[in-house]
């Protein structure tokens, strides 16, 4: 299951191709830092993570490079990817739930889309507890005092130390 985590930094401006925003400001989470898209397992381990994006930058598009190719090639095969509504738009193999009307319409929204919303909605926190994993485990990855730029490195390595260790055991 994809997801992504904005993991929270000091400040560090840069400025974007148009001049006018800062790349690492995260105008949906209000804070600056890196994003970092992961992967994780059925049992909600964490198997991957992707190197650091700006903070500006959405789940969707963060994903596109890092995260779509490994679950594009797996879904020739059949299997189902469950993702937040964060990859609305990934593509084949890829199912995300649907948006929910504004609360006055709530009334009007179908029970064949709660329906199809249940389950997804259900699996995002197996996608959830991967990072959990990596944050509760690793103190380093709850607050860097670095450049965000740094941080893709940073959790690349709790999880490799992760997985040794859960080896080990």
């Amino acid at each position: 299951m994809p997801d992504g985590k904005l993991f929270a930094g000091d400040r560090r401006s840069e400025k974007g191709p148009d001049d006018t925003k800062d790349l690492w400001y995260s105008g949906h989470e209000h804070r600056h830092g890196g994003n970092v898209q992961f992967l994780a397992d059925a049992r909600g381990e964490p198997l991957w993570v992707s190197y650091v994006e700006p903070g500006s930058t959405a789940d969707i598009t963060a994903a596109r490079p890092h995260v779509f190719p490994l679950p594009h090639k797996a879904a020739v095969q059949g299997p189902v990817v469950p993702a937040d509504p964060g990859y609305d738009g990934a593509g084949t193999g890829v199912h995300t739930p649907l948006k929910r009307p504004p609360e006055a319409d709530e009334e009007r929204w179908d029970v064949d889309d709660r329906a199809h919303d249940l389950p997804l909605r259900g699996l995002r926190c197996i996608g959830e507890r991967a990072m959990a994993v990596l944050v509760g485990r690793w103190r380093v990855l709850r607050h860097t005092a670095m450049s965000p730029s740094k941080t893709g490195m940073i959790v690349q390595a709790a999880l490799v130390l992760t997985t040794i260790e859960k080896q080990t055991r």
